[in-house]
């Protein structure tokens, strides 16, 4: 699938570390973090701060120097891979955790409500879990409340590395095998060509609830 990019070592692991670590530490903060019991087994835990979907930016100023490291890495990489003739602009981070028992359902990013979403970027952070597999479509209907992949949907299974990022369009079906033990840390990283909710900066209180938007549930 040429439209899925998989980069080897995009993060360090000194600061696959550093994001783990200031997950869990933060993840009881609910004024940061949102929880949600799994959809598709109705148990397991997916933990998310996601901004400036969901909350503003100010409040994760601690961490602003080493997120923007990042997001501008991915901008010239996602440029690079996925050329466009149209500007490309950072949207956004969601930081997130997921427990045993969770499966990602397929969806798109891109959706009615963000039609400008153009990339996604997924960096994971650890590869210390079983199952968990990201998975990725070029053509599916959906048939479901919630479509969950299975092997014989056939398309791109990947079992990433600590570090590894995967780039794509956002309009790409993907989603993810259960996660059968463990727990499964990752960053992800969106872009968009409209440059009117372009990503303000770390002292910005603006929430814009673009990607947050979903007709079904996410986990």
């Amino acid at each position: 699938m040429d439209k899925v990019k998989l980069v080897n070592n995009f993060m360090t692991q000194e600061d696959c570390n550093f994001f783990i670590k200031w997950i869990d530490e933060n993840q009881n903060d609910q004024s940061k973090f949102r929880h949600r019991v799994g959809v598709a087994f109705n148990k397991g835990l997916a933990v998310r701060a996601i901004f400036p979907d969901e909350k503003p930016p100010v409040i994760f100023k601690d961490i602003e120097d080493i997120c923007m490291k990042y997001a501008n890495k991915f901008m010239d990489l996602h440029k690079e891979l996925l050329p466009s003739e149209e500007e490309q602009y950072f949207y956004g981070f969601s930081l997130t955790k997921l427990s045993q028992d969770i499966q990602l359902r397929l969806h798109q990013d891109v959706h009615s409500e963000f039609t400008t979403l153009s990339n996604s970027g997924v960096i994971y952070l650890n590869d210390d879990y079983v199952g968990g597999e990201s998975c990725f479509l070029e053509e599916f209907e959906p048939r479901s409340f919630f479509p969950l992949y299975e092997d014989s949907m056939g398309g791109l299974t990947y079992k990433p590395k600590a570090g590894d990022i995967g780039i794509f369009p956002a309009n790409i079906w993907h989603g993810g095998k259960k996660v059968e033990s463990g727990d499964r840390y990752a960053i992800v990283l969106w872009a968009t060509t409209d440059k009117e909710v372009e990503f303000e900066g770390f002292d910005s209180d603006k929430v814009l609830h673009l990607i947050n938007y979903k007709p079904v549930a996410s986990e």
